[in-house]
């Protein structure tokens, strides 16, 4: 069956797939004038959406946070610097935040001193784990052991994969 679906791909498909999954980078040429004409798109993307509550709350509490080239750069990468799909992750992203968090940590890089005592119990069971050595392609890896899990709530798991384990 995964032959037959393989098979249907195009070389170029197949070929990303199969880079993907040996944790081959590939190599994205982003000169200086293309990242800047991509962050102008992105924040044209952005204007464009009529409604996006959580992103415009965070940007009246700190347009530094929502703004940050580094933060946007992220998103237009996830996007392979499509920037309405990086917008619509970026709006996304705001909205889980702050369904998870409240306002008060919009602005905020979560840690793990911003999940409670289940989220922490979550996390310390195992469940999932950061491999101590990257892929070929400089990514962390992440394994998950489903019979580890232990969750009180879907918050508790979903909290967990929000907090960026240093």
């Amino acid at each position: 069956m995964l032959a037959t679906e393989m098979n249907q791909l195009s070389v170029d498909e197949r070929e990303k797939v199969l880079e993907d999954v040996h944790g081959i980078p590939r190599v994205v040429d982003e000169p200086q004038e293309f990242i800047e004409a991509c962050l102008a798109l992105l924040e044209k993307e952005l204007t464009k959406v009529p409604s996006k509550v959580a992103y415009d709350l965070a940007s009246s509490m700190s347009k530094e946070y929502t703004s940050n080239k580094k933060r946007r750069l992220m998103f237009l990468r996830a996007e392979s610097f499509d920037p309405c799909n990086a917008a619509s992750r970026m709006i996304r992203f705001f909205d889980e935040k702050y369904e998870l968090f409240g306002a008060d940590k919009l602005t905020k890089d979560i840690t793990l001193d911003d999940l409670d005592p289940d989220d922490i119990t979550t996390i310390e069971k195992g469940y999932y784990q950061v491999l101590p050595e990257k892929d070929r392609a400089g990514r962390k890896v992440l394994c998950l052991f489903p019979k580890l899990k232990v969750t009180r709530t879907i918050r508790n798991t979903v909290s967990g994969d929000i907090c960026e384990v240093r």
